[in-house]
């Protein structure tokens, strides 16, 4: 059986969310591997950001858990430190 191609995210918002969205079932199939890399462990929500001002809603109401949000890919929380493009690797610190 072939190795799933690997694919890494960097970044955790709304393209993070669509990239897990548009690939889960080749994740699912073994196809994919993808990680998502982000330096938050959360999601925001900015659709809400004006309630929040308001008072209509509590600030953590639009924040979600990264981890909840990217579920089948997996998720790692850390800072991006560098790219290398010819060894197609990337280094977190």
């Amino acid at each position: 059986m072939n190795s799933p191609t690997r694919v890494v995210c960097l970044g955790g918002g709304y393209v993070a969310v669509y990239v897990v969205k548009a690939l889960s079932r080749a994740i699912k199939a073994g196809k994919v591997h993808l990680t998502v890399v982000d330096r938050n462990n959360y999601h925001t929500f900015h659709g809400l950001i004006a309630e929040m001002l308001g008072g209509q809603i509590q600030p953590g109401q639009i924040n979600s858990p990264a981890r909840r949000i990217v579920p089948p890919a997996d998720f790692h929380n850390d800072e991006i430190d560098s790219i290398d493009l010819e060894t197609r690797t990337v280094d977190t610190c």
